[in-house]
């Protein structure tokens, strides 16, 4: 592609699956002169820092030697293997199983079944979607904390929710069931 992004920094290329709402994107952060690679997964974005350098040539090596795992990995159902938090035990969260797969505009991109990694040992357990509006709803777990937090995307602009803020699923089981339509109106 070899264009500049709307913060300058010089993309290198990218890998898109639209259909998944996913891509894999490296680039040159101008900032601090570092070589790197950026994970999006529906709204979720982050760098793998494994790929940070400042060397072009290393940075070559580590694509030439991850990047065909990458692309399998994040072009198919993200599962996690961390022992952590499958010890967590999601797949057998009844709430969690039984959650609709739409609700209004929202489909359920991803699933407590399948919680997604992401960075600092957050884990994405739910993630309702409205990708039109590029709105989402997301619950996070993290496994160092041992608890629980959710933000509200409106268009692109983030809002920590703190109602959902807990180190109990139950209590969290508790929140969704009492404010999770609310944020999940349509907001076209």
């Amino acid at each position: 592609i070899f264009a500049n992004d709307s913060e300058g920094n010089f993309i290198l290329f990218t890998y898109n699956n639209d259909a998944l709402h996913r891509s894999i994107e490296t680039y040159h952060h101008t900032d601090t002169d570092e070589f790197r690679v950026q994970i999006n997964f529906g709204f979720n974005s982050f760098c793998l820092s494994d790929f940070f350098t400042t060397d072009f040539n290393v940075f070559v090596e580590k694509l030439k030697n991850k990047l065909p795992d990458l692309l399998k990995y994040y072009s198919s159902d993200v599962n996690s293997d961390d022992e952590l938090i499958l010890a967590k035990n999601f797949k057998s969260w009844q709430y969690g199983n039984k959650l609709p797969n739409k609700i209004n505009d929202f489909e359920l991109f991803i699933k407590p079944a399948m919680p997604f990694e992401i960075t600092n040992g957050s884990f994405v357990i739910i993630d309702y979607c409205n990708f039109e509006t590029k709105s989402d709803f997301v619950v996070y777990y993290n496994l160092y904390r041992d608890d629980y937090g959710a933000e509200f995307r409106t268009n692109g602009v983030t809002n920590v929710l703190s109602e959902f803020d807990t180190d109990d699923l139950k209590v969290l089981q508790s929140q969704l069931e009492l404010h999770l339509n609310k944020y999940l109106q349509s907001n076209k």
